[in-house]
């Protein structure tokens, strides 16, 4: 690949006291996780062999899926033990393995073995995921997400953020019905049960890291066996999507902030996008 040639931002990270700028494989997906995620849903939807709106030969929606599996998997390799990188720029590269990075990808490759039946799809999952317990990265036991692996030294980073528990739930609640395995689930239970102690401690959702924490909540909601679980989560997205909306004004400009008094009002759209997404997590769990 020719990281001149994307057209998602550079992003910067200070490691070991450097500064790094370079293209990210986080950045690349989080930045882009609307159109592939709707291309995956896309797939789910029509089918996944179906042709994108105005397009034809290559252009199916699960042709776009794989190409961006087949790309960002390039980028593998058997530093610490395996994992993909997290930056793509040969001149000023990053000694780091991003948890996110890993994350997304399993969720997206699993829901596209979900879409195709790809055996392969569904192995290099379960690998990386393999990989991000052996590293330390995730313990599935506790439910503890950090936030990736150094590769100078193999230390890992233990900056927690609610939008890899997130993503975590996802991507096991994805394995589950990839493999009828009922561990994923019980394993997605834990990462919940911690993440909502740790970003939700009053029963309202504080550090908001994307919405995507809580509506991974919402998915686990219908499936999980667990119901003290399936209570918490419940008080916890009908907790924050009143919070998110007692920060509105009457023209609907609101606070990203959930919690205490709100001490801005403003037309922004990542307030909005949140406050919107609280909405859709509650629309989820009362149907």
């Amino acid at each position: 690949m020719n990281t001149s040639q994307t057209w998602w931002d550079d992003g910067m990270m200070m490691l070991n006291g450097k500064k790094h700028v370079a293209n990210l494989l986080e950045d690349r997906k989080v930045k882009s996780l609307t159109p592939f995620t709707a291309a995956v849903a896309g797939g789910e939807l029509y089918g996944p062999h179906s042709y994108m709106p105005g397009l034809s030969g290559n252009g199916t929606w699960i042709s776009l899926v794989q190409r961006t599996i087949d790309e960002v998997y390039d980028y593998w390799n058997t530093e610490c033990g395996g994992g993909i990188v997290w930056s793509t720029d040969s001149l000023h590269p990053i000694p780091y393995k991003s948890g996110i990075t890993q994350l997304e990808f399993i969720s997206l490759a699993t829901r596209a073995y979900l879409l195709t039946k790809n055996e392969t799809l569904l192995e290099i999952s379960e690998k990386l995921l393999n990989w991000m317990v052996d590293s330390k990265v995730v313990d599935l036991s506790t439910g503890t997400v950090n936030d990736g692996v150094n590769t100078e030294n193999c230390t890992v980073r233990k900056d927690q953020w609610s939008y890899s528990y997130g993503c975590l739930v996802g991507g096991l609640i994805h394995l589950h019905q990839a493999t009828g395995n009922s561990s994923y689930l019980s394993y997605a239970g834990n990462v919940a049960t911690t993440g909502i102690a740790k970003f939700a401690p009053n029963g309202v959702a504080e550090e908001l890291c994307e919405p995507i924490f809580l509506r991974h909540l919402a998915y686990l909601y219908p499936v999980t066996p667990d119901k003290a679980l399936k209570s918490r989560i419940s008080s916890v997205i009908r907790s924050s999507a009143e919070a998110a909306l007692a920060t509105c004004d009457e023209s609907w400009n609101c606070a990203g902030d959930w919690v205490g008094p709100s001490s801005q009002w403003y037309p922004a759209f990542r307030a909005t996008h949140l406050v919107a997404s609280a909405l859709v997590a509650l629309k989820i769990i009362t149907g």
